[in-house]
């Protein structure tokens, strides 16, 4: 009967005619494959394969191990007709559970390798789909298939091929391109815009670009005649505005740009630059972080570019900066410093920028605070008092006493709201103006 068996084509094992009477079967123990468990005897489907995405076959060496490691990327494996392996991640439709695996294998006759249109089925616990590689710096754009009559979706093939989709973003950026592409598992094409040929798909755990890198058997690198394609995420040109690079941030507890900041889930260099509208310099990091500055502290430090390659959460195509690193723009022409009047209200004389503690107020006689706030606004409402002062933008403090100690100017950088040519203090840092005769230092 066995001799029989192994003389039928394969073709014709498919079709299912063949079965094993049960009274034949003996109960084994299953091979206990590491990474894999056994999920039972299937069927074959009418005129189809159970699982078919890869096979080979052995008959003289063929076991549960020899399959299990041929099929290591495959959600699915089965032995069949004692010779046979297949791979795949799927189970077809038509296939069910089913008496018949009672084949020994080619090369253990302890174990039972499927028999004829019967799987011996196990499934991969170690298995990891593959997905869509993400790159820092770059952002994936989608399947795309060649276009027809030899039209190249990316006009330019690296003359070597590559292992990883890194790899390919890599070469083309080097060569000054903007777009990559990985096909055929290891090609790797070039180019400025998207010519021939048709989007298909961003999903990362694409059907059509399903072919694994060459070196990264967990990415996708395209298809028969399909690209994974990215683009180069670079700093946004922003009018009015000229990027100065990529800097170290917040080295020491410092921050590059000590004014305004704001933290939103739709952040781009554009709104960044609105948000600092009325500041010399405004700086993103992180994807969400915008922080805006009258000036560069002197312990800024300048690094690559591509420290720098964080999309920005409003908008995936172009870069704030990272953690710990900011792109920072320059307004242009570059607006001039705001300075405060050495006397206001004809009585109050500027003195210099205090510090300030929210726990013990250098002036706590009195206070106020308005969205549009300036020097002479806080003067009025502190006439009838010896000492008065701006923080944090928008807050007014007076007082007929003065317990502060200097701080450097620059910290006081925070432009008032309701004139831009003044400054209005900053966190716990504040302007003074007393009487002209007052020596506070």
């Amino acid at each position: 009967m066995c001799a029989f068996l192994r003389l039928v084509p394969i073709a014709f094992l498919a079709t299912g005619v063949f079965s094993v009477p049960a009274t034949n079967e003996v109960l084994v123990a299953k091979a206990v494959t590491p990474g894999f468990t056994y999920k039972g005897c299937y069927s074959e489907p009418p005129g189809g394969r159970a699982i078919e995405l890869k096979s080979y076959s052995d008959n003289k060496n063929m076991t549960t191990e020899s399959c299990a490691a041929f099929c290591d990327d495959y959600q699915l494996f089965g032995t069949e007709y004692g010779e046979q392996c297949f791979c795949g991640n799927v189970l077809a439709a038509g296939s069910s559970p089913a008496d018949g695996c009672t084949m020994n294998c080619t090369g253990n006759n302890s174990q039972k390798c499927g028999g004829p249109a019967r799987l011996s089925l196990y499934n991969n616990t170690n298995y990891r789909a593959p997905s869509v590689a993400t790159i820092p710096g770059w952002t994936y754009q989608g399947c795309h298939t060649e276009g027809p009559n030899g039209a190249r979706v990316l006009s330019y093939r690296n003359p070597q091929d590559v292992s990883t989709p890194q790899a390919c973003t890599s070469a083309c950026g080097a060569a000054g391109y903007r777009l990559a592409g990985v096909e055929y598992g290891s090609e790797c094409w070039c180019g400025n815009t998207l010519q021939g040929g048709s989007f298909v798909d961003t999903d990362s755990q694409t059907t059509q670009c399903n072919f694994r890198c060459a070196g990264d058997k967990y990415s996708f690198c395209g298809a028969g005649s399909r690209l994974v394609v990215y683009a180069a995420v670079t700093a946004a040109d922003v009018a009015g505005w000229r990027y100065q690079g990529c800097y170290v941030d917040n080295a020491g507890g410092k921050r590059n740009l000590d004014a305004l900041s704001s933290y939103t889930d739709d952040n781009t260099a554009q709104s960044c630059a609105s948000f600092c509208s009325q500041y010399s310099y405004f700086g993103v990091e992180n994807g969400n972080e915008c922080f805006c500055g009258l000036s560069l502290n002197s312990t800024y430090t300048p690094t690559s570019n591509s420290s720098c390659a964080k999309p920005c959460s409003g908008d995936k195509n172009q870069t704030c900066g990272d953690f710990g690193f900011q792109s920072i723009y320059e307004s242009v022409p570059l607006k001039p410093a705001p300075s405060n009047q050495a006397v206001v209200a004809g009585k109050f004389n500027y003195k210099f920028c205090s510090f300030d503690d929210n726990n013990a107020r250098v002036l706590a006689a009195n206070t106020n605070a308005n969205d549009a706030m300036t020097v002479e606004m806080c003067a009025a409402f502190c006439n009838s008092y010896s000492y008065f002062g701006v923080e944090y933008g928008k807050e007014c403090y007076c007082g007929d006493s003065f317990s502060g100690s200097p701080a450097q100017e620059k910290d006081c950088s925070y432009l008032c709201p309701g004139n831009s040519t003044e400054l209005c203090g900053a966190a716990n840092r504040i302007n003074i103006w007393g009487p002209a005769t007052a020596t506070l230092i």
